[in-house]
């Protein structure tokens, strides 16, 4: 009888060591809720669990329209994009200019910029390029490397008016440049790395840097109007977003996840929202990046991060108008009463401009790509169709109004940003550095 006894006790034991959930059955611990809320995959296709909140709104689009100038990245301070006209019939591709190429520690992260029959880019080795259009001829070449540097430039952009370019540097200067000589008129120190392009609006120079300090510079002799700092963050994606601008309001991303609402005037705080979802444990939101543009489309306000969430907010005070959860490294494309979307599962989707609902998903084939170049950037919308480039070396045409395939073309090359155009041509930069037009 000592024996059995024994062994009932050994098995007892056992049991409460081994099983799941059987402190809770002999009441040694509390029994655990279970939370409410539907449990679907991280990785689970968006469009299989969402088809009870779809939208059914007809989907609008702006008339295509002929652009003679493309001034700044994503065309405009507000990062609105339009519905670009052009003559190309997208199945050949044509050499314009070419400059050094990217490389283990060097990235191309802004578009090539062109005014008055001017082509301007900045390659991955620190040269700026003016090109002329007409003539198909360099005018002349500017390195902003800082002395002794041996090449570790991440981004940096170009912007410009009608007489003067603007060179943000990852070599941490801001430079103006004479267009018609490629002579620095003035430079100012911006102690840590500029990745972004600057933003011009109303004679400022707006750029953000690295350490999330945002510095307004006099377009005219560089002198600093004012400086706003975010705090910085300590993990962080390979790119850095666009401030965004319109009339007197700049709309600053920092990589901590906060989004500033400033006076363009004198930098006054106005609001601030962040990306973040602080109920969630700092683990979770460890990636916190804003690494697309903001879009300011007249009282709203759109905002796409890394950590999981797209979001419109209300122009005047920063509310938040509706959220929807999709995680992106790209600027979305905002037109008419839509929001088209490239997500970080590799899937282009459209979305409701008035409630954030899903209109249509369509994930993109991975026959378009393979392990080692699987990046898809921004759509832009050309002769109402979407344009999107990126995976292993592909040009995709889709649908607006339903993300079917229309078409796919194979570049001669990785393209590293999204196409431009002007003047009914498509221009594109390669990570070559190549630039060419999509005729």
């Amino acid at each position: 009888m000592k024996v059995i006894a024994n062994l009932i006790l050994y098995a007892l034991v056992g049991i409460i060591i081994s099983a799941c959930g059987t402190g809770q059955y002999l009441g040694f611990e509390k029994k655990k809720v279970p939370l409410k809320g539907k449990r679907v995959s991280v990785l689970k296709d968006i469009s299989k669990f969402k088809k009870d909140s779809l939208s059914t709104s007809v989907i609008n689009l702006s008339a295509p329209l002929e652009l003679n100038d493309w001034r700044q990245s994503y065309n405009s301070p507000s990062h609105l994009s339009l519905n670009y006209f052009s003559n190309s019939k997208l199945n050949k591709f044509k050499k314009i200019v070419k400059g050094k190429g990217e490389g283990s520690n060097e990235k191309i992260l802004a578009q090539p910029i062109i005014s008055n029959n001017k082509l301007f880019f900045l390659d991955a080795r620190g040269n700026i390029y003016s090109f002329d259009l007409i003539r198909k001829k360099l005018d002349w070449k500017k390195n902003i490397i800082i002395k002794g540097d041996k090449g570790h430039g991440i981004g940096g952009g170009l912007a410009v008016d009608d007489n003067f370019l603007f060179a943000s540097s990852p070599y941490a200067e801001i430079f103006c440049i004479e267009l018609k000589t490629g002579n620095i008129v003035w430079k100012n120190n911006t102690i840590t790395p500029v990745r972004s392009t600057p933003t011009l609006l109303d004679n400022k120079v707006i750029v953000l840097t690295l350490d999330n300090r945002t510095l307004v510079f006099e377009k005219e002799d560089g002198s600093l109007i004012w400086e706003h700092q975010g705090i910085q963050n300590t993990t962080s994606i390979i790119g850095e977003p666009k401030v965004a601008a319109d009339g007197s309001l700049v709309v600053v991303p920092y990589s901590n996840g906060d989004i500033f609402a400033l006076n363009l005037i004198n930098g006054r705080e106005l609001w601030k929202q962040t990306s973040v979802n602080i109920e969630l444990s700092e683990t979770s939101n460890s990636f916190s990046d804003i690494d697309a543009n903001p879009v300011i489309l007249k009282n709203i306000i759109i905002v796409a991060s890394t950590s999981g969430k797209v979001f419109a907010m209300n122009r005047k005070n920063g509310n938040l108008l509706w959220e929807q959860y999709l995680n992106t490294s790209q600027t979305p494309l905002v037109n008419g009463n839509n929001i088209f979307i490239i997500n970080n599962n590799k899937e282009l989707i459209n979305l409701d401009l008035k409630n954030g609902q899903i209109r249509w998903v369509t994930e993109i084939l991975k026959s378009f790509s393979n392990e080692k170049n699987n990046l898809w950037l921004t759509p832009i919308l050309i002769n109402n169709q979407l344009v999107t480039v990126g995976g292993d070396k592909s040009l995709l045409v889709l649908s607006p109004y339903s993300g079917e395939l229309e078409k796919e073309i194979r570049l001669p090359s990785i393209p590293a940003t999204s196409p431009i155009v002007v003047k009914k041509k498509i221009y594109l930069m390669l990570k070559n550095s190549e630039i060419i037009s999509v005729d």
